[in-house]
């Protein structure tokens, strides 16, 4: 190419293509659409804006254009605006919401038995949850809620099928996300579908765009056209210069069709319609063209359908580019370029500059090298289609940006990229005219797609566009799209489970109030679920309050709000519910922060509610003021049979109102009220009434409330008075000491309760009430008797090998016991031995407890290897503590391999220095702990192998059924060679063990 078809250009005319195109009607509406897709307010919009200011915001800029559009669809349709104003005479504009549905005003543009059908026959659980409805502009209406399903194309497809059933194709239905991301379903009359560009303002619109274009690239590519059409006497051009021109201008256009070509066949496969193309002339300068604009008629289905059109352009664009500059390089190699350009151009582009250092080599160092014209073509198309990769406005990248990310994260990364080419264009003029550009006519924003709310598909291979299009820099801001989504599913699914189950578990889901005032909704009109459990999920007074909404309409019957937030005024909504339900059964209310005022408000309801039977508020903060207003109500109830007041601040004053509203109360049969700072008095109080009390106590726990040996007395009176139908009695963590089980002993003997018959279930709790082995043998007798006795806690009480005697001889073959807890009790070699002697044979017992007993490694461990020889109901044996050592870990392991029974699943030997030589005897239980137990690498390796003899190990092979499931090894000195080393037997394991898992923890 000569000096004067140089393809780098110069500065560029900062000159904006004209926007405007005839005055007929059909080119008036026209300009009328392209304003309002560039932003541009028409008059009549400005004079309705004082008029609107008290109508709702509109829901999002994506909704607010299907209006847009729907609005010139009915401007182009004399019939369909002949309807509207109809319509719109019959009943008032206005912006208010309907009061049918969410309070909105009765003047609608849309009749309420419109939008009330629509409701109840498009929408649903299972699509999406309609919360409030509004009007909008002429004929359109906007449904707020949240989607129900999974994927939210499912939901639209049910969606407009419904729609299609109910209103045949009088509407469309759009399914987008406001300005809060929330869905929005939004319905817009048929019409809207239709083009707002007649076919010939179309093809005028691109045949003139064309034609101008066409010159502006001859121009560029050496031919003076402009200045031959201005002054064609003075600006000759020949027939040669044309000649020489085309092949240049010819195979650049080959890049700009093959960008259009890849649009449309995207387009027609996914049975989108498209514009022809408006080609954007340049001036000069990268061949006179910098691309189409590429318009969407109607509606793209969804953001996938819309990601693959938008990337099909580029990438046939740099198809053929990539194309027509290899083989420009290979023609130029081979000493046939016809173009001129400046050698140190090429240095502009990385890619450019290392192939043409490749292809054309030291003719790279003289000022100016030939090169074939295929090679500039392919190079400017290149970074035509890469500029048009921008993630702004309504370039390829911008659709790409809202396909991927979505329509507010594209807005915020196309305004940081307009700004970006703002400022690079004060040194720059090509960025100058693309700031241009943009702002002039590719703005936006983007026509919203039928259905907004799913993102393309992980499999789709054209989201691997979005890195190449500049997102890099929002890729946090995708990840947290991405986990709010993922959160949005956990809800739906949640809300399924409400739904569909009698029975859901929420607990611990971090729902907090938004999370919680979502899931509930579908307890609205439910007679599905009986339970609920939302415990420990940081509700509060918002999320309570949309919860106590519902509970009146559903068919709840128990309801958990456990470890939350609620405080006095969560405490007090539930409450005003509480008074006029008839269906909730059960209540907790537990470790919530209600203090006084919600446990009086709640008072206030238990004196109307006739249904409520059980009543949790352990762990609050209500104090004697809060008692006394509960004993009055309790007094008054005539339905609460359990009442838990654990660990709060009642004192004394708070035990004695209790205890008089107790005595007048015939319902309550479960009183729990540890950790209140009782003392003997408030006991005393208790005690007295309840022996005057018609009905008696099934449960009564008084643990941890101060009390001393003279609370024994009143309690023994109560356990000889009216103990003939507690089942459980729990009087821990009190000193009762020797001298005060020396009057409960007696009691326990004499009371009726140990009398019963074997089939009731009894449990008795006394871990750490100080009696030694005075005061157990004194107690121990009285267990003898009763046959029904379950669970026996003794833990924690000083008794040694004198009480281990004692309960020895009363608990032997005893026919219910099933669960002992002697931990922290000093019983010994001896007393360990004793213990396991009377468990040996004819049992029931599943659970012994005898950490930190002092049994050793002796003559305790033969014992324990006794018992698990012989034993055969033992499903759990807690040994920590015990100082078992090596040898201890070497003769249990050998009461293992010669075990009878295969029932025991659970061992924990944790906190008893088995080291290395001890380890691999153990890997024999479904669950091991050995824990804080000094093993290291050796011991490790030593496991490893031990896991994997399901083929080889003795002890294995002696009890294949209860091979480890579970083993804990936290708090050893296990390196990462000993943990390799069991990682690899847990595949083994996994492998030639038929599927066998096994978790180990370090």
């Amino acid at each position: 190419m000569t000096a004067r078809k140089k393809a780098m250009p110069g500065p560029m005319p900062r000159k904006k293509c004209p926007k405007k195109a005839g005055t007929n009607d059909s080119a008036s509406r026209t300009e009328d659409l392209l304003g309002e897709l560039l932003g541009e307010p028409k008059q009549e919009q400005q004079q309705e804006q004082q008029q609107q200011q008290q109508k709702p915001e509109p829901p999002s800029e994506a909704v607010a254009e299907v209006y847009r559009a729907a609005a010139a669809a009915a401007a182009a349709s004399p019939p369909a605006a002949a309807a509207a104003a109809a319509a719109a005479a019959e009943e008032p504009a206005s912006g208010r919401p309907n009061p049918a549905i969410a309070g909105a005003d009765a003047s609608l543009q849309v009749s309420k038995e419109v939008i009330e059908k629509l409701r109840s026959s498009v929408f649903g659980f299972d699509t999406m949850w309609v919360t409030s409805v509004e009007n909008y502009e002429q004929d359109g209406v906007v449904f707020k809620g949240n989607v129900r399903s999974k994927d939210p194309r499912e939901a639209y497809a049910k969606l407009k099928q419904r729609l299609q059933e109910v209103m045949g194709d009088q509407w469309q239905i759009f399914l987008l996300q406001d300005n809060e991301e929330k869905p929005t379903a939004v319905l817009l009359p048929s019409s809207a579908r239709e083009g707002v560009l007649s076919p010939v303002t179309e093809v005028w619109l691109a045949v003139a765009f064309g034609a101008f274009s066409v010159v502006s690239s001859l121009q560029a590519a050496g031919i003076p056209l402009f200045q031959w059409l201005t002054n064609p006497f003075y600006t000759p051009v020949s027939q040669q210069d044309i000649i020489e021109a085309l092949p240049l201008a010819g195979a650049f256009w080959l890049t700009l069709l093959a960008h259009e070509a890849g649009h449309r066949v995207a387009a027609n496969k996914a049975g989108v319609q498209l514009y022809l193309p408006l080609i954007i002339p340049a001036g000069f300068g990268f061949l006179g063209s910098f691309g189409g604009i590429t318009r969407i008629k109607g509606f793209v289905p969804n953001r996938e359908t819309l990601l693959d059109v938008a990337v099909a352009g580029p990438l046939w664009g740099s198809a053929a580019s990539g194309a027509l500059l290899l083989l420009g390089l290979a023609l130029s190699s081979a000493g046939l370029g016809d173009v001129s350009i400046d050698s140190p151009g090429l240095a502009d582009s990385f890619l450019v500059a290392l192939l043409g250092q490749a292809a054309l080599g030291e003719a790279l160092a003289n000022p100016e090298v030939q090169v074939s014209s295929l090679f500039v073509a392919g190079w400017a198309g290149l970074v035509v289609n890469s500029l048009n990769l921008l993630p702004t406005g309504e370039l390829d990248g911008g659709r790409i940006a809202l396909a991927c990310f979505g329509r507010r994260a594209a807005q915020a990364v196309g305004v940081l990229t307009v700004i970006g080419l703002a400022i690079f264009s004060f040194s720059n003029p090509l960025a100058f005219y693309w700031v241009v550009l943009v702002l002039a006519l590719q703005r936006g924003p983007i026509l919203p797609c039928q259905e907004e709310l799913s993102e393309p598909a992980e499999s789709n291979p054209n989201r691997n566009i979005a890195p190449s299009s500049g997102f890099d820099a929002v890729a946090q801001g995708l990840n947290a799209k991405k986990l709010q989504r993922e959160a949005a599913s956990r809800l739906n699914d949640m809300s399924s489970l409400l739904q569909n189950s009698p029975t859901a578990d929420l607990s611990a889901k971090s729902l907090g109030d938004e999370g919680t005032a979502y899931v509930v909704e579908a307890l609205a009109f439910n007679t599905v679920c009986l339970a609920a459990d939302f415990s420990n999920n940081g509700m509060g007074k918002l999320g309570v309050a949309q919860l106590s909404e519902v509970l009146p309409t559903c068919a709840l019957q128990h309801l958990k709000l456990h470890t939350n937030n609620l405080g006095d005024e969560g405490a007090a909504l539930l409450a005003q519910k509480l008074s006029g339900n008839g269906l909730l059964l059960s209540l907790d209310l537990g470790t919530n922060g209600i203090g006084d005022a919600g446990a009086a408000a709640l008072a206030e309801g238990l004196k109307l509610n006739t249904t409520l039977q059980k009543l949790d508020l352990s762990g609050n903060a209500i104090d004697v003021a809060g008692a006394k207003a509960l004993a009055e109500a309790l007094a008054a109830n005539t339905t609460l049979s359990s009442l838990t007041l654990s660990d709060n601040y009642i004192g004394v004053e708070g035990a004695k109102a209790l205890a008089e509203a107790l005595v007048q109360n015939k319902s309550l049969s479960e009183l729990a009220i540890k950790g209140n700072e009782l003392g003997d008095e408030g006991v005393e109080a208790l005690a007295t009434a309840l022996l005057s009390r018609e009905a008696p106590l099934k449960l009564l726990d008084i643990g941890n409330n101060s009390l001393s040996p003279a609370a024994a007395e009143p309690l023994a009176r109560l356990l000889h008075g009216k103990a003939e139908k507690l089942v459980e009695f729990n009087m821990y963590m009190n000193e009762i000491g020797d001298a005060g089980m020396a009057k409960l002993a007696p009691a326990f003997k004499e009371c009726k309760l140990l009398h019963g018959k074997a089939e009731k279930v009894v449990e008795f709790n006394m871990y750490m009430i100080e009696i030694r082995d005075a005061g157990m043998a004194k107690l121990a007798p009285a267990f003898k008797k009763c046959k029904s006795l379950k669970n026996l806690d003794l833990g924690g009480n000083d008794a040694g090998p004198e009480s281990a005697t004692a309960l020895a001889a009363a608990l032997m073959s005893h026919p219910s016991l099933a669960l002992l807890e002697l931990g922290y009790n000093p019983l010994g070699p001896a007393g360990a031995a004793t213990i396991t002697g009377a468990f040996k044979h004819d049992t029931k017992l599943e659970v012994l407890k005898l950490g930190w007993c002092k049994v050793g490694g002796g003559e305790g461990a033969r014992a324990l290897a006794d018992l698990l020889m012989f034993n055969n109901s033992l499903v759990q044996l807690d040994l920590r503590g015990n100082g078992l050592t090596n040898d201890g870990a070497i003769i249990i392991s050998r009461g293992l391999r010669s075990a009878e029974s295969k029932k025991l699943s659970e061992l924990d030997m944790g906190y008893n220095e088995i080291k290395d030589d001890g380890a691999c005897a153990l890997a024999q239980l479904a669950e091991l702990d050995m824990g804080y137990s000094e093993i290291k690498d050796d011991g490790a390796c030593a496991l490893a192998q031990a896991l994997q003899a399901d083929l080889e190990c003795a002890a294995l092979k002696a009890n294949p059924e209860c091979a480890v499931r579970e083993l804990k090894l936290n708090a050893n000195y296990i390196t990462r060679f000993g943990q390799v080393a069991l990682t690899e037997a847990v595949d083994i394991v996994y492998e030639m063990g038929g599927g066998k898992m096994l978790t180990v923890t370090f």
